[in-house]
């Protein structure tokens, strides 16, 4: 399963199950290249609902999915929100996402290319805020000149970030265009993350100067 998801959920039926769960019903709704639907979906991922009539955000986790076929899911969902617990979800534009070290990857093709609302967007990138739950990390930024890449190859480039071991998993990002590059981060050695930048074009692209951003959880 992976560590990032992030789709709208449209809720068009809400029902209280009566036993600190609701049931939900929608269509998980993501145009972006992931190509999201409700198949993605998995016990644990986060609901955020939000009712446009009172202003309201709440965050709920899914405990059962009941089906899930193409866009349409149907899950039950808990309460994991602060304050006094509602009986259910309101029906109406939410999403739902998986935690991940890297919350930017995760929220991109909800906000980019499904129109989230943004008062669950925002509540999506600060979900630490809302739940007391923080996800801690450390980041390393450093300078790289990749150069040419030629058409179906990769070039690898180590960089020192003191802390690290072999077992531990690393994310990584670009300040620049990668001008359809793919980039991913391993661990090399102790302390050592190398930096894969992989061009599947069939053509050479070029990166003159770039900082890459490395994280990786403590």
């Amino acid at each position: 399963m992976s560590n990032v998801f992030c789709a709208k959920y449209v809720i068009n039926e809400s029902a209280d199950n009566g036993d600190g769960t609701a049931k939900i019903k929608g269509t998980i709704e993501d145009s972006s290249p992931f190509g999201y639907n409700a198949t993605n979906a998995a016990v644990g991922d986060v609901v955020v609902n939000y009712y446009a009539d009172s202003g309201t955000i709440d965050r709920w986790v899914v405990t059962q999915i009941i089906s899930a076929t193409g866009g349409s899911l149907e899950c039950n969902v808990k309460w994991d929100d602060a304050g006094t617990a509602y009986s259910a979800p309101y029906p109406g534009v939410s999403s739902i996402s998986r935690v991940s070290l890297n919350w930017k990857l995760a929220e991109t093709p909800a906000s980019s290319y499904t129109g989230i609302d943004l008062p669950i967007l925002n509540q999506i990138t600060n979900i630490d805020k809302r739940t007391k739950m923080e996800i801690k990390y450390v980041t390393s930024t450093q300078p790289w000149v990749p150069g040419v890449i030629a058409a179906k190859s990769s070039v690898t480039h180590d960089f020192t970030v003191v802390g690290t071991g072999m077992a531990e998993k690393v994310d990584v990002s670009c300040s620049s265009d990668l001008k359809g590059l793919l980039v991913s981060a391993y661990v090399k050695a102790l302390n050592t993350i190398t930096l894969v930048l992989f061009n599947p074009t069939d053509v050479p692209i070029e990166i003159l100067s770039s900082n890459f951003v490395t994280w990786k959880g403590l």
